[in-house]
């Protein structure tokens, strides 16, 4: 194996690893958002990607007061025709306004077709710009369905993996934590992790030991009591609608106060 061989196979070893650590701490409508990042930074490190294309997709700055008028209030919005007045700061749309506005019914076609994937760039557009500058256009004309472009886009550069990130597994989060750094989940309304935690508790034959109290205002000092009460805590769950704001420094310190009792392998905190 060559040493180039070598390098990408660690680049790529590496990539994967780093997405599904940080996939597991992310809530599941940011994953993607998370995929795309990592994507777009490593075409850019490469040189694949020019920075200014990236910026102006994810940050470009819409101003509706735009001093050239509208050619096409009746189905072009004002936000996207501000757009469209920006994007010439990109050398791969030089000319692409008055392109616009001499074609204004082949540009119309496109914006107003109900399948955004089938629809076609009217020439020469479609040749000329990459996937994702084709993705700025989608952004002006199609913003409804960026995400599923974007998935595309992801899949087309790093692979079907990128796209499907692995579920939360208790199993491993458990196995990467340590005895001195409690596991902290915060969750999305819908999902509640008290279940899940119980299951696993008795997987690991401790569910005896497994306390779900609430952190709510009055709490702490409760939470703080049972941390040093009990000889081995697999996990207290913290079910809670009001956050002490100090609550994080209080459970610092007491786990910190433990001692000896959590230095054993059996003491984790959830």
């Amino acid at each position: 194996m060559s040493i180039e061989e070598r390098l990408k196979l660690l680049t790529d070893t590496f990539t994967i690893s780093l997405y599904q650590q940080v996939s597991q701490s992310l809530f599941e409508r940011d994953k993607l958002t998370f995929s795309f990042i990592l994507c777009s930074r490593i075409l850019i490190a490469q040189d694949e990607l020019p920075r200014e294309e990236f910026m102006f997709l994810v940050m470009s700055i819409v101003d509706v007061e735009s001093l050239e008028p509208n050619p096409a209030p009746e189905w072009l919005r004002n936000e996207a025709w501000s757009m469209l007045c920006q994007i010439e700061v990109l050398p791969a749309f030089s000319g692409f306004k008055e392109h616009f506005k001499k074609q204004i019914s082949g540009w119309k076609q496109y914006s107003t077709d109900v399948d955004a994937s089938l629809a076609k760039l009217p020439s020469p557009w479609a040749q000329r710009l990459s996937q994702f500058e084709a993705l700025i256009l989608i952004r002006i004309f199609h913003p409804d369905k960026l995400l599923y472009f974007v998935r595309d886009f992801i899949q087309s550069k790093m692979g079907m993996k990128f796209v499907k990130p692995p579920h939360f597994d208790i199993e491993k989060a458990y196995e990467d934590s340590d005895v001195m750094c409690p596991l902290i989940f915060i969750s999305e309304p819908q999902y509640n992790p008290i279940v899940d935690l119980y299951r696993f508790a008795q997987r690991k034959e401790y569910g005896s030991k497994f306390i779900p109290i609430s952190l709510g205002e009055g709490q702490v000092e409760n939470k703080q009591s049972m941390y040093r009460k009990r000889k081995y805590i697999l996990c207290i769950s913290c079910k809670n609608t009001y956050f002490h704001i100090n609550i994080f420094g209080d459970i610092t310190l007491v786990i910190y106060s433990c001692g000896d009792q959590a230095s054993s392998a059996r003491f984790v905190a959830f």
